[in-house]
């Protein structure tokens, strides 16, 4: 009865030995596991500051555009305005020098 308990002890002992060792792969598996989630919640934060780093230049940019934007449909209106005043100088001096030419006639003719 001796040996056999002796015998279930050693048994025991072995199968405690074994699921020591599976319990000590687990858990540095799961050590590993955690790390790994770690630097990929690392690497998330850092994803995430970027986006909201793009999302902020892109933003300004969009307001860039608006300016330019902007600026061009108000360039475009002084050039029309431009080409308006020119034009009306343009009538103006032909007007001026018809007008002074008459004069010259009449002057020649009185």
């Amino acid at each position: 009865m001796f040996r056999e308990e002796l015998v279930l002890r050693a048994a025991a002992e072995n199968e405690a030995t074994d699921v020591g060792e599976d319990l000590a792969l687990v858990t540095a598996r799961l050590d590993k596991v955690e790390e790994r989630e770690e630097e990929h919640l690392a690497t998330i934060s850092q994803l995430k500051n970027k986006l909201k780093e793009q999302e902020a230049k892109n933003k300004d940019l969009r307001s860039q555009l608006d300016e330019h934007r902007d600026h061009k449909t108000l360039l475009s209106h002084l050039e029309i305005i431009s080409e308006q005043k020119t034009f009306s100088l343009w009538t103006l001096l032909e007007d001026n020098t018809e007008h002074r030419q008459l004069d010259a006639c009449r002057s020649v003719l009185l």
